[in-house]
């Protein structure tokens, strides 16, 4: 039977964590082998083995990373591999991997002899055949896994690249066609259609089987029959003048198809994803620590790399700053910068704001983060500040500064303003500096010297702030320019977002996210 899902284990198959001999494992134990600031090598088996899951389901499969270890290991782990998955089943999901598969199985709508298994044990290697799917031993030292595992797992013949220029044959004239390039009326040549414009001005080869014309009704009707669109529909989405109609639509036909003319469908869609699309393309899923886009729409090796400056602005556009301030620098009040804050942390919509926290950092115990973390939501955090960072009138060569954040130790790993700021200098491809000291009474220092240097301070929470304040204040008095604060959510003096529907259900499309 026909593969049409991955889904593949994650120590030993995915992540190299063979030097982890623990009976619990926790995010500690990975954060303290990847320093902030310094590539993830110590839990990476390849490059390769990280872009695989985001190759996979680009090619149009569904991938899912199922694991016994515990959620907030597993999300720490994903979110420093950047791993990509539809969907993260940890222990709590289930104590059997059988279990797990058929389970998702069930959501995907298929069977589970649809699905292969890739996994390193030979435990993997009897659930796989309790669930009745296809299994792939993998040795972790076996380098060649990903590629021999895409040689298996083709996707289809690239329809990405635009057509290249030639005469086309439009209906219209006598014998129903005309040329293109000239308007000359041509008719069939012993029955068949003309490959040259009989035109002696012209003279335009007419490239290969001729495309229909098709209108919008034409492309909504393929979309609403779940069939794939052909290269005509596609282009009638890009000349499409209703951009919100034509996003709306690609979105849906990505979704159903995602390697069907994948690269030209995320450039007609991505520049034109309004506020209101945010909870119809983004998910936000604390069960399994997922947050960010659909990876049907786009990867996140596809943001890490060609769609990186195209899906910050589309994330920014989906999550604008919701609370704008210029504020001036305490002590030096000719000094002015400017506070942007995405989200309310209280609110009507907690998901985005104190539930995303409780998650991401354990908050709450005592008004402090704990040793359960969640760092595969930071991902797309970053994303969407990355996108509110820069202004029209902002001059190259700025760096990030992340605010300082606790001693990392077992019960306080997370260090999330500086991993937070790290990526956000990553999505920018600028400079990360941290150069902020806490000191006692609610301080902050800066003993480096930045003169002439502007920066941009990134925070994930503002309550009162003093934090703010402080680190501004050290900054401008180490001679930086401080331009602008970005901050994840507010606790006071922020707009309430309004409540955007659902996008896709306006344009009468089903939403797989408002299902």
């Amino acid at each position: 039977m026909e593969v049409r899902a991955v889904v593949f284990d994650l120590d030993g198959t995915l992540a190299d964590t063979a030097s982890l001999v623990l009976r619990r494992r926790a995010p500690f134990h990975v954060l303290k082998l990847c320093p902030v600031g310094e590539p993830p090598v110590e839990v990476t088996i390849t490059d390769q083995h990280r872009r695989l899951p985001g190759e996979l389901i680009a090619r149009g499969y569904r991938t899912a990373i199922i694991t016994r270890s515990p959620g907030a290991y597993a999300s720490t782990l994903i979110g420093l591999l950047q791993l990509d998955a539809e969907r993260v089943m940890a222990s709590s999901a289930a104590s059997q991997a059988a279990v797990k598969l058929r389970k998702l199985a069930i959501a995907w709508r298929i069977q589970t002899e649809e699905i292969l298994y890739v996994g390193d044990t030979e435990d993997d290697q009897t659930q796989a055949d309790s669930a009745s799917t296809e299994f792939l031993l993998v040795d972790p030292d076996d380098h060649e896994m990903p590629a021999v595992l895409l040689e298996r797992l083709p996707g289809p013949d690239d329809r990405n690249t635009p057509v290249p220029p030639a005469g086309q044959i439009i209906p219209s004239g006598p014998s129903g066609m005309r040329c293109s390039e000239c308007l000359v009326a041509l008719a069939p040549i012993q029955g068949e259609t003309p490959r040259v414009c009989w035109n002696p001005a012209c003279r335009v080869e007419f490239g290969g089987p001729q495309q229909a014309s098709f209108t919008m009704d034409d492309v909504i009707d393929t979309i609403r029959s779940g069939a794939p669109l052909a290269l005509g529909q596609i282009e009638t989405l890009e000349t499409l003048t209703d951009h919100d109609l034509a996003a709306a639509a690609g979105v849906v036909a990505l979704r159903q198809h995602p390697a069907q003319y994948r690269i030209r469908l995320q450039t007609l869609i991505l520049p034109h994803l309004p506020a209101e699309a945010r909870e119809c393309v983004t998910t936000l899923d604390l069960t399994e620590s997922r947050f960010g886009f659909d990876p049907r729409l786009l990867t996140l090796n596809e943001i890490n790399g060609e769609f990186r400056t195209e899906s910050a602005a589309a994330a920014a556009k989906m999550f604008p700053s919701l609370r704008l301030q210029t504020l001036p620098v305490p002590d030096h009040p000719e000094l002015t910068f400017q506070l942007r804050a995405i989200w309310p942390y209280w609110g009507t919509n907690y998901k985005y704001g104190q539930d995303l926290w409780q998650a991401a950092k354990n908050w709450g115990n005592g008004r402090r983060s704990g040793p359960e973390v969640h760092q595969s939501l930071l991902s797309f955090v970053a994303l969407v500040l990355a996108g509110n960072a820069l202004s029209a009138t902002d001059q190259p060569g700025f760096a990030i500064v992340p605010t300082p954040s606790n001693t990392m130790s077992s019960q306080q790993p997370g260090q999330c303003s500086l991993r937070l700021g790290q990526r956000v200098a990553e999505i920018l491809d600028c400079e990360f500096i941290n150069v902020l000291e806490k000191r006692r009474r609610g301080r902050f220092a800066c003993q480096h010297d930045l003169t002439g240097r502007t920066v941009i301070l990134v925070d994930d929470q503002i309550t009162n702030g003093t934090t703010m304040n402080g680190c501004v204040k050290a900054l401008v008095e180490a001679g930086a320019e401080v331009v602008r604060v970005l901050i994840w959510s507010s606790s006071h003096e922020i707009t309430d977002p309004t409540n955007p529907g659902c996008w896709l259900g306006r344009h009468h499309f089903d939403c797989s996210e408002h299902d």
